[in-house]
């Protein structure tokens, strides 16, 4: 039989008891409480932007990196791009034609002139091409005046060839020109300013010769 002691000691031990579970429960929970903020606040701090703002970023990158040199290009210089390339090929194939065909030897040396400088012109304008993206298209096979000019020989070859020469180096001299001033990419002002003063020599070349043979 319990004595008043031993009933007293009972209910202070329990007492105690029922404290520190409480304590301990009040700690746990807190701790949970801690985690899941502390969770929340890392997250938060990961990202930095809102969704929205980090899907306009990554497009806005990727729409730049995506542009090629072509599109960089205005519409004045990519198609002084593709004319002028055009051109020096049709007159490389003529200028080849005429060293063969031609029966004057200064037309066939002014010939030969022709394909030296446009040779050099045309390597170095499909290099720029290439660096801007575009891809120039083939030489044209079927220019109507290579075909005529195939149908000639002696003193008509002659004229025909150096009179069409005068032409087509009027408008070379004229594109060149305006290239070099209102150019909006710099290479290819500075390109056209480099073989600006080429294409004037062959014109004035190209008019002697055409004087020459009319006499």
């Amino acid at each position: 039989m319990k004595t008043a002691q031993d009933i007293h000691s009972l209910r202070k031990a329990l007492r105690l008891a029922t404290v520190l579970a409480a304590a301990s429960v009040g700690a746990t929970f807190a701790f949970a409480q801690g985690t899941t903020s502390s969770t929340g606040s890392s997250a938060s701090g990961t990202t930095g932007t809102t969704p929205s703002e980090t899907r306009s970023g990554t497009l806005g990158r990727e729409g730049n990196n995506t542009m090629s040199g072509a599109d960089k290009l205005s519409r004045g210089d990519r198609h002084f791009v593709e004319k002028a390339a055009m051109g020096g090929e049709k007159e490389v194939r003529l200028a080849r034609l005429a060293s063969e065909r031609a029966t004057d030897p200064r037309v066939r040396s002014f010939a030969e002139t022709l394909i030296k400088d446009h040779e050099q012109a045309n390597s170095e304008l499909t290099s720029l091409a290439s660096s801007k993206g575009i891809t120039l298209a083939n030489e044209d096979k079927e220019d109507r005046h290579y075909k005529r000019l195939s149908d000639k020989s002696g003193t008509d070859f002659d004229k025909d060839y150096v009179s069409h020469m005068v032409k087509d180096h009027e408008e070379d001299v004229e594109m060149f020109e305006k290239e070099s001033r209102k150019a909006e990419d710099a290479q290819l002002a500075a390109f056209a300013s480099k073989t600006l003063p080429v294409l004037q020599k062959h014109l004035q070349m190209a008019k002697d010769l055409e004087t020459s043979l009319k006499r």
